[in-house]
């Protein structure tokens, strides 16, 4: 069954939506070079400063997200920003690197426009990805299965996304987004799944007239503690649990399904099927902490003694911190 949109003043609704997204996008990323001019004598001040500065640079993304969510999606406008952000992203980071070697404020500029991308392509993919989804039914087996997912993903021992931070630490840096401070290095980086997997959402709820207020009004306020929590407890490991990589899915799915809860009607099949998901999920979720690590064997390749090998800024999984 096709949802009913709604009637009133549609053109104004996709224009203002998309406009609003766009302002704060340009907002980000003048804010980003104005960080580049900012010091503090204070380390102490600097760090505090800039866990305000990094709920601000999630806070405001969220926003925009929510707000480009609202206008009319089909696959091929979402193709367009899609293709739009990937170069803008792509294309910033290689004149980033090439002409200023990510340094000094052309680096600094010419970066922040290659995260303003990363926001554009999420949102198209996230366009796309919501078009494909024709029954709102879907949405607990999904967000279920992303959140298992994502747990499994950040603590399991072997993964593709631990094979990526270990093997391949400055992809992973330049697929993130980064979440500035002043002066200093990023004190998080937050993966593009969140991103993109949260404007499908939003975008299937104002598809379905679900409950978009107030899944909105929780999302900011608890992915902003979980990013709190992640750059005050960063350095916090309980066994293989460690507080400074956290799977945002799971708060972004059982938000998402906890406000509209009330809104699904699922058939006795659907509701057979859901069930199967979710135990696939939770297993998911235990196995990551069950299965064994594998031991690691000397390389010939390995650094010397005293040379670090470059690593992956920790941050929220937020990736999953997931690619």
């Amino acid at each position: 069954m096709n949802p009913i949109q709604p009637e009133t003043s549609p053109v104004t609704r996709i224009s203002s939506g998309l406009r609003v997204f766009l302002m704060i996008g340009a907002a980000l990323t003048l804010a980003r070079v104005g960080l580049f001019f900012v010091q503090f004598q204070s380390p102490q001040v600097a760090y505090l400063l800039s866990l305000g500065v990094s709920a601000l640079f999630l806070a405001l993304p969220i926003i925009a997200l929510f707000r480009a969510a609202a206008d009319r999606w089909t696959p091929a406008r979402g193709a367009i920003l899609l293709i739009l952000g990937v170069l803008l992203h792509a294309g910033g980071l290689a004149l980033a690197s090439s002409l200023f070697r990510g340094q000094g404020l052309g680096g600094v500029a010419l970066s922040a426009l290659a995260q303003w991308g990363l926001m554009l392509w999420c949102v198209g993919l996230g366009a796309l990805l919501a078009c494909l989804i024709r029954d709102k039914n879907l949405i607990l087996p999904i967000a279920a299965f992303l959140a298992g997912f994502d747990v499994f993903l950040i603590f399991a021992p072997v993964t593709p996304t631990k094979a990526i931070l270990e093997g391949m630490p400055q992809f992973f840096e330049k697929v993130t987004y980064v979440v500035p401070t002043f002066g200093a290095e990023e004190l998080a980086r937050i993966g593009p799944a969140d991103f993109f997997i949260l404007s499908m959402l939003f975008i299937v709820l104002f598809k379905f007239q679900m409950k978009t207020i107030e899944t909105f009004r929780w999302m900011i306020p608890i992915l902003v503690a979980y990013l709190l929590i992640v750059l005050v407890l960063g350095d916090v490991t309980i066994g293989r649990f460690s507080f400074g990589m956290l799977p945002a899915l799971l708060p972004i799915g059982l938000t998402v399904l906890w406000i509209n809860r009330g809104e699904f009607q699922l058939t006795r099949e659907e509701r057979n099927a859901t069930y199967g998901v979710c135990v696939l999920a939770l297993g998911l979720a235990i196995s990551a902490f069950l299965l064994p690590t594998p031991k690691s064997e000397p390389s010939k390749s390995a650094p010397a003694p005293g040379v670090e090998a470059p690593a992956a800024t920790p941050g929220p999984a937020l990736p999953n911190q997931s690619p």
